[in-house]
């Protein structure tokens, strides 16, 4: 299967679960970005419910777990982004408490763990968190220097990512 939307500026596949559901995302001619689903031959965009169709926004999907479940984040009409899961159709916000931006980043295959980051109001840097049936835990590094960045984390919750520490050197943990 290709995953190519050719509709504007390209088209980023980033997940995959084991029934071989691809999920992603694509970039218009006009810089808006759209989330998508490639399931048996059928290419889908799929946009969060308050997402900003303006140029620099959009929706983007950044994972799927074997039961269909996909998470993604979404930028709304006021440039704040929200992390979001999805299942049939269904979309549920996925906000940080106090956070200014939310990002999901990834989804457990099996066990719908979520990792992203967020982001207070009035700071610079970021912060890892993950989610599990409503409970939000802070993932943070004592020697980042700009942030730690979970990217993906497995069923049993061990998370993988990266922060800037001392001499502006990335490192990744788990």
């Amino acid at each position: 299967d290709v995953c190519s939307s050719d509709l504007g500026q390209g088209t980023a596949a980033v997940s995959i679960n084991k029934a071989g559901v691809i999920v992603g995302w694509y970039v218009t001619a006009e810089n808006i970005e759209h989330g998508f689903e490639l399931s048996h031959g059928t290419f889908t965009t799929i946009d969060a419910r308050g997402a900003a169709e303006v140029s620099g926004s959009g929706t983007v999907l950044n994972g799927v777990a074997d039961d269909g479940t996909i998470s993604g984040a979404y930028t709304d009409a006021q440039g704040r982004q929200h992390g979001f899961w999805a299942l049939s159709g269904t979309f549920h916000k996925i906000d940080v408490p106090g956070a200014r931006n939310t990002q999901v980043a990834c989804i457990s295959p099996r066990t719908d763990v979520l990792v992203g980051t967020y982001q207070v109001a009035g700071h610079r840097h970021v912060a890892g968190f993950s989610y599990h049936h409503g409970t939000f835990r802070t993932l943070a590094d004592p020697s980042a220097k700009a942030g730690t960045d979970p990217q993906c984390v497995n069923d049993p919750a061990r998370v993988v990512g990266f922060y800037v520490g001392k001499a502006n050197v990335t490192i990744g943990f788990r």
